[in-house]
């Protein structure tokens, strides 16, 4: 049996989780940086999320690239007329959940106040 591929020319359309590889990798860093979070400092406070607007604004600015680079057709944040609320979250979690970063959701007390800690693990990041 000959090899066909030297006979066919098939083009085969690439999806966006192959095409834009490295640029998700930069918005995830991108959210990172606007998260602060870092391999010393691998957590988010949410309760300083929640009150900082500046910075949910420029979570959700990023949304644009999120489309571009991620298959979003899923996401609740992106599905026409469902206007939800925390969508800077919801965009972080599917972000970290696309990428294969681990997190999970804690508590702790420090000196009476409450504080909800999102943690990232950064088993499979760059």
């Amino acid at each position: 049996m000959s090899d066909l591929s030297d006979v066919i020319d098939i083009k085969v359309r690439k999806t966006k989780l192959t095409k834009y590889v490295s640029e998700r990798k930069l918005l995830l860093l991108d959210l990172f940086r606007l998260l602060n979070v870092s391999i010393e400092k691998p957590y988010i406070v949410l309760e300083d999320l929640y009150l900082d607007v500046d910075k949910q604004n420029s979570i959700l600015d990023l949304s644009y690239r999120v489309q571009l680079y991620f298959l979003t057709s899923t996401w609740l944040i992106f599905k026409s007329g469902n206007n939800i609320d925390r969508g800077y979250l919801s965009l972080i979690k599917h972000i970290l959940k696309h990428e294969g970063i681990k997190y999970f959701t804690s508590r702790r007390m420090i000196v009476g106040k409450k504080e909800t800690l999102l943690t990232i693990v950064y088993d499979n990041f760059i």
